[in-house]
């Protein structure tokens, strides 16, 4: 038996969640990162917010995922720290959210 769920509750299952701790931004950025997967490559992905909850981690700042990662931006301003931590990030070749109204940012452990 399935279910298919929708943006809402996808996001409301993920804000549940007491483990994770998502602010509602980045519970709604990940079910719709989820939903466009879903679309881009044709096949269902079953909801599993363990899954989800390990794979990803949300930060409020780039220097945040900077310090995280060991990633030097010492000296660079907001907008040069966010550029290197993302190119770093890109090189690895994991996932990143920017959440809506630089409420900060999603990334995919690595």
């Amino acid at each position: 038996m399935k279910q298919t769920l929708t943006t809402y509750q996808t996001a409301g299952l993920l804000m549940a969640d007491e483990n994770a701790n998502w602010s509602r931004s980045a519970a709604y950025a990940l079910a719709e990162y989820y939903q466009e997967l879903e679309e881009s490559t044709g096949e269902e992905i079953e909801f599993d917010q363990v899954a989800i909850r390990c794979d990803w981690n949300e930060y409020a700042t780039a220097a945040a995922i900077a310090e995280t990662y060991g990633i030097y931006i010492a000296g660079q301003s907001e907008q040069e720290a966010e550029d290197t931590v993302i190119r770093y990030i890109n090189r690895k070749g994991s996932g990143f959210i920017r959440l809506p109204e630089n409420a900060g940012f999603l990334v995919q452990v690595f």
